[in-house]
């Protein structure tokens, strides 16, 4: 069974940007991607399971509010295909998003890569978190992450969490928006050292999001009915205010569903991007 969007509505009804997805000053980067593939899939009629790359790019701050897409496509032979689609708000784009549709031609080798070393999701404790307070977007995740009281993680140099969507995930679209559902890494990395006896405790820049480049390299049934999934967080180099990331989720069964790159920039006082 393929995997097909999920979202109806009338046709003269336009979406709208929900605030439950908001990390901070803006949706998060998996949540615009996810409504990317829901959209250009319905636009294609292409299966979601053909869909192998999203490349997001976050042109200015949004609204939670109403938005309209502009969409365009480019086939090839053999339903390979790319779609692009613009967000827009009050006649300015927002955001943008390419996703690259290549059917499946052969099998898998899941020996390719190799999961953390983390236990099992159980061994860790849930978070204990104030949703009130917390960013929007923790409502719609139960967390466990695997760092232990001295900041020690089963990945040297990266985050671990394990995490439960609240609503049950499916399908590539589900598992989109993984990415940029937790701390972003340099929130905590300061911990961590602290943690560590590196560097004492202080207030981490605050960033936005600029970019997210994400691939889905799982066999076809890894994308169905998930539990937990391990989410890996890594922050590369900081450079001229700008945050290089990865992001990895891994399912339960140790298959590798997203490897992402993320572009972040500290925030500046009344930052709307462009």
């Amino acid at each position: 069974m393929g995997e097909r969007p999920t979202l109806a509505r009338p046709d003269n009804a336009r979406p709208r940007l929900d605030f439950g997805w908001w990390a901070s000053n803006g949706p998060t980067g998996g949540y615009l991607a996810s409504l990317a593939l829901d959209r250009e899939c319905q636009e294609t009629e292409l299966d979601a399971t053909g869909v192998r790359s999203v490349e997001l790019s976050v042109l200015r701050l949004a609204a939670a509010d109403t938005y309209v897409t502009d969409v365009s496509v480019a086939a090839g032979p053999a339903r390979i295909a790319l779609a692009s689609v613009t967000f827009n708000q009050q006649d300015e784009p927002f955001a943008q998003a390419s996703v690259y549709f290549s059917p499946s031609v052969g099998g898998s080798n899941p020996d390719d890569c190799r999961p953390p070393g983390a236990l099992p999701p159980e061994a860790y404790a849930e978070l204990a978190s104030n949703r009130l307070n917390g960013p929007p977007v923790m409502g719609q995740f139960v967390y466990r992450p695997t760092t232990d009281p001295d900041g020690q993680s089963p990945k040297p140099g990266w985050d671990l969490v394990w995490v439960r969507p609240v609503r049950s995930m499916s399908g590539r679209s589900s598992v989109a928006r993984l990415v940029d559902s937790w701390y972003p890494p340099n929130h905590t990395r300061a911990v961590r050292n602290y943690l560590t006896g590196h560097a004492e405790l202080a207030e981490p820049p605050t960033v936005s999001l600029l970019r997210a480049s994400i691939v889905f390299p799982a066999p076809e049934d890894a994308y169905r009915n998930m539990n937990f999934v391990l989410v890996a967080n890594q922050l590369d180099i900081v450079t001229n205010g700008h945050y290089f990331e990865q992001t990895e989720v891994w399912s339960e069964n140790g298959d590798l569903l997203i490897a992402a790159r993320l572009l972040r920039r500290d925030r500046l006082p009344d930052d709307s991007y462009a």
